[in-house]
């Protein structure tokens, strides 16, 4: 992967290469659509899908996102109640034209994919739909916001020491624009895996120094807290190990292999499109109490990520945390963007 260096010190990453949908032999692709196609029947695929192309997000959804500034229009926000009908047909007619010969896939991801054998007790098969789907689906997602807002937005890697204008649809912990190649515009792919996933899906790249600390402790709740840590061996991957789904205030937990078997077994069980009864019961996936996770922190140091320009250092900032509202909220970045400003 070409990097290139941006005036902000830091580094960008140009795209991944990628090869048509249909690079994949029949078998392998004809699991993908099924999945897909189930999770976009979802109630919540069609609700997110749909404001996204409204440009809007509810009030419940904003604050999921981002804090709301004392200084915006509240009843304004308010107004936004949610998508229209004509809105949501809208969405089912395009998901309902959508065209997978147009669809482009990452190589490295169709590749690991063809060669994983075709069966749902398959570890390289269950973690390979994984990656294609969500990354199918962040891609969906960027190209509707991109077609409908790139007026508003910038749609390249950001660059140049003023702040770049994101767009309210975001994950809170994938704010980088100037790394992405989409720029702001692909924090929406973030947000979206979020909504139906419950947060942007990664997987293990393992560390080169061999030992690092995790936490394997579940999340407290209503306490402030400091991460203890034990020590556990890692192995510095070639290829992408076990997924993880990194939350938006909770940290990123290791995906169990029950919710694993269930989210593959979409690909295979037969079931009307209309029918999305299973996947909602599945997704978004749920925080488990007794799981492994790790701090949001740490998601470099144990390389922990799906593509390689999501892969920086984080902040400087005090690794304190507490609880609100039965959410992990970390140590407030607008106070901290704001101090450095003064």
């Amino acid at each position: 992967m070409l990097l290139a260096v941006v005036n902000t010190g830091e580094v960008s990453a140009s795209p991944p290469t990628t090869v048509p949908f249909f690079h994949l032999d029949d078998c392998h692709a004809r699991r993908v659509i099924q999945a897909l196609r189930r999770i976009l029947a979802t109630e919540v695929a069609e609700e997110s899908f749909s404001m996204l192309i409204d440009g809007r997000l509810t009030m419940k959804a904003l604050r999921a996102c981002r804090r709301i500034r004392l200084g915006e229009d509240y009843d304004e926000i308010a107004k936004y109640t949610g998508p229209s009908q004509d809105t949501i047909s809208m969405f089912r007619s395009l998901r309902e034209q959508f065209d997978l010969s147009h669809v482009l896939i990452k190589a490295s991801s169709a590749e690991r994919f063809q060669r994983s054998a075709v069966q749902a007790s398959s570890a390289d098969f269950q973690r390979g739909l994984l990656d294609l789907v969500v990354s199918m689906v962040h891609d969906l997602a960027v190209s509707i916001f991109e077609e409908l807002h790139r007026s508003k937005y910038q749609n390249t890697p950001h660059q140049g020491p003023e702040r770049a204008l994101l767009p309210d649809f975001r994950h809170p912990k994938y704010l980088q624009s100037y790394l992405y190649p989409h720029g702001p515009i692909e924090l929406v792919g973030y947000w979206m895996e979020t909504r139906l996933f419950g947060g942007v899906v990664v997987f293990e790249h393992g560390n080169p120094l061999g030992e690092v600390s995790i936490n394997p402790q579940p999340l407290s709740v209503f306490l402030c807290i400091l991460y203890t840590c034990s020590k556990v061996p890692y192995i510095n991957r070639t290829q992408p190990g076990a997924p993880w789904i990194h939350f938006p205030y909770e940290g990123i937990m290791r995906m169990s292999d029950k919710q694993l078997d269930a989210f593959t077994q979409l690909a295979f069980t037969i079931s009307p499109v209309s029918d999305a009864a299973a996947v909602s019961n599945l997704l978004p996936f749920k925080a488990e109490p007794d799981a492994q996770y790790v701090d949001s922190f740490d998601a470099y140091k144990f390389g922990l990520f799906r593509n390689c320009f999501e892969r920086n250092p984080p902040p400087n900032i005090s690794r304190f945390s507490c609880t609100a509202m039965g959410r992990n909220v970390t140590y407030p970045d607008w106070v901290r963007e704001y101090l450095k400003k003064s």
